[in-house]
């Protein structure tokens, strides 16, 4: 994947579902909130299209792209920062997004709600600021990196440098798991695939 570093632009960027259960409402308030403290942001919405009536709701600052996954690299390259914005509960605190994965490939700084799994990575990477599932906190942390551009590209190469990393491999994260297990021994150390 190329490497794409903090794009240029105020632009906030979000690939998914326009649902409840992904943080949609969610990220739609707090860009409510980055766009009246930072009037030049906006958001761009890559994933599925929403009906004609519902569009239409959505402020100008707001855009939708439809993409598969190999358009993705093309429409995150001007953003500033991704963000991931799903809900704090149980599976979220398990389960980690195959986004986040790919924003780190890309180089991409992150604001994500800080789900227990995907906090844990942030921190471990240093690529991004993990925040409350509130409109407000994640609001915050997508002003921080918008309004400092050193703070963005040190992000960036942080998700860079971490996605590239041995720990990063599926084969170490394989190994997490059965070691969690108690059966590493068992499993060897096996071929090594970079996540990117």
């Amino acid at each position: 994947m190329p490497d794409l570093g903090a794009g240029e632009q105020p632009l906030v960027a979000y690939v998914g579902s326009n649902d409840r259960a992904d943080g949609f409402e969610i990220l739609l308030e707090a860009m409510a909130i980055v766009h009246e403290r930072f009037p030049e942001a906006r958001l761009r919405m890559i994933g599925p299209g929403l009906p004609p009536v519902r569009r239409a709701e959505l402020p100008p600052y707001v855009e939708l792209r439809p993409s598969a996954r190999d358009g993705l690299a093309g429409l995150l390259a001007d953003a500033r920062v991704c963000v991931i914005p799903r809900p704090i509960n149980p599976y979220s605190n398990l389960a980690m997004p195959i986004k986040l994965w790919d924003y780190l490939s890309l180089g991409k700084p992150i604001v994500a709600t800080a789900a227990t799994e995907t906090a844990g990575i942030l921190a471990a990477s240093g690529a991004g600021i993990a925040t409350p599932d509130t409109p407000e906190g994640l609001a915050g942390g997508l002003l921080q990196v918008l309004a400092d551009a050193g703070l963005a590209r040190r992000l960036a190469a942080n998700a860079r440098t971490f996605a590239m990393s041995t720990e990063a491999t599926w084969d170490a994260r394989a190994l997490t798991v059965l070691r969690t297990l108690d059966v590493a021994e068992a499993a060897g150390p096996g071929p090594s695939r970079a996540n990117g």
